[in-house]
């Protein structure tokens, strides 16, 4: 009844601007945006302490100092990224709270692989700088290897980020291949680091494959957050496409800050083809180009690609995470609009956006989710990220109980074209089924970026 009334009031408000001309329009969009507004912020406030996941309450009971520790995520994340830590307001308090433990682990250890912080007993250790940057990863897989480990009691662990980490990954199920994932894309960063120019990224698809590990891997956990029937490859492949589309928009953002620090996450090849210049990029005074822009702009198109396909995918979700879903979307592809019109110089600039076009594009995101259910996208996820939604939903059908957990192509497979499942299903109980949807040999083809390293 509610959605019919607001659905009446919104071709009132578009007939009468209309009839009153452009700035009527404005002022009476304006209004309806506000009432918009309150509607959906009273209906948060109403649900907030109406429903809790039973996940939830076992993260809290597993973890005795989880309110202090949660502060200290929130404020982790608040300090981290203000365009995620905007569009999570928006996230009902059962997904909010997981989701800044999850946030806060990913920042620990990105800042502890760039330097910014460091393990002190190893920083105190006489040793060289690359046995150093190795016993950080190793110490980093440790944590992670007793985060999942339920013979270690929570209350055990050492810091408020692996408290409130493990509780989550525990009690909601996440996983371990995702974080796994993150920390696989930590380990290619640290190893940039020590090498002069490694040229890991030399095509499209080993930028993309990077993305996948320390941005799809993190979208991937969210989803896993909630309920899980959403455990599915169209879902997860949405999600993965988001943060593929998140992270080339940071890449793009950031190509001056990279250089600098001896990184460029731009694909050789593109560099190659517009004749920029590879060293002169890290001599630690990297010049903005006319060609640098080309392939700056290049990549941009490509995660709006990305961005659209996501779209796809917000219909899937929980009605009450749609919209901080989509925002998140919508605020940090905004970024990419700052950078084309800085004449796509992020080399001598650093763009964002202020909080007035966050709030417009909040604005924006509510518009694009009440027509999600119209959008369509069948495609197959990245190719690098293919394994990842594999063994996803084989984890959730094992967890389930399914007896045949192994995808193979066998008789009863399902081999499609690559335009991906030609429908969508929505039953826990054919998630096996789902999966063999996509084509077979392509799930078992995990493409990873050049030169990889294991320690």
């Amino acid at each position: 009844m509610r959605n019919t009334t607001l659905m009446t009031a919104s071709v009132y408000v578009v007939g009468g601007g209309i009839w009153v001309g452009v700035e009527g329009t404005l002022l009476l969009c304006t209004a309806a945006t506000i009432i918009y507004a309150i509607h959906f912020l009273m209906a948060k406030f109403k649900a907030r302490h109406q429903y809790e996941p039973d996940a939830l309450r076992k993260a809290r009971e597993m973890n005795s100092r989880w309110d202090s520790d949660m502060d200290i995520c929130n404020e982790t994340m608040r300090k981290g990224s203000k365009s995620f830590f905007t569009a999570s307001k928006l996230l009902p308090q059962w997904m909010r709270m997981p989701t800044l433990a999850l946030y806060a682990y990913c920042r620990h250890g990105d800042d502890v692989i760039d330097g910014d912080e460091t393990f002190e007993d190893i920083a105190a250790s006489k040793i060289d700088e690359k046995a150093a940057k190795e016993a950080t990863l190793k110490r980093l897989h440790t944590r992670l290897d007793a985060a999942y480990d339920r013979s270690v009691l929570v209350d055990d662990l050492h810091t408020p980020v692996e408290r409130t980490f493990a509780a989550v990954v525990r009690a909601f199920d996440v996983p371990k291949d995702l974080p796994l994932a993150l920390l696989e894309g930590f380990e290619w960063d640290m190893y940039d680091d020590m090498e002069a120019d490694s040229c890991r990224y030399e095509t499209l698809e080993d930028t993309i494959a990077y993305s996948v590990r320390v941005a799809s891997a993190v979208g991937g956990m969210m989803v896993a957050l909630m309920p899980h029937d959403l455990r599915r490859p169209e879902v997860i492949a949405r999600a993965f496409d988001l943060g593929i589309g998140m992270q080339l928009t940071n890449i793009s953002r950031d190509v001056g800050e990279d250089a600098r620090n001896g990184r460029i996450y731009l694909p050789n090849q593109w560099l190659k083809e517009e004749g920029v210049n590879r060293q002169a990029l890290l001599s630690g005074d990297p010049k903005m180009t006319p060609a640098l822009g080309r392939v700056v702009k290049r990549l941009l198109d490509t995660a709006d690609v990305y961005y659209q396909r996501a779209d796809a995918g917000i219909k899937f979700l929980p009605a009450d995470c749609q919209l901080a879903v989509q925002g998140a979307g919508c605020i940090y592809g905004d970024i990419g609009r700052v950078v084309r019109a800085n004449g796509y110089d992020s080399v001598s600039t650093r763009a964002m956006t202020t909080k007035k076009r966050k709030m417009f594009l909040l604005a924006v995101s509510w518009c694009k989710v009440q027509i999600a259910p119209y959008v369509l996208c069948n495609e197959m996820p990245a190719a690098s990220a293919r394994y990842l939604v594999e063994k996803f939903c084989s984890s959730n059908s094992s967890s389930s109980g399914s007896e045949n957990t192994t995808i193979g192509p066998d008789a009863n497979s399902k081999v499609l074209g690559s335009t991906g499942p030609a429908k969508r299903h929505t039953s826990s109980s054919k998630i096996l089924d789902t999966v063999r949807s996509f084509p077979v040999s392509l799930l078992y083809t995990p493409v990873a970026a050049s030169k990889p390293h294991t320690l």
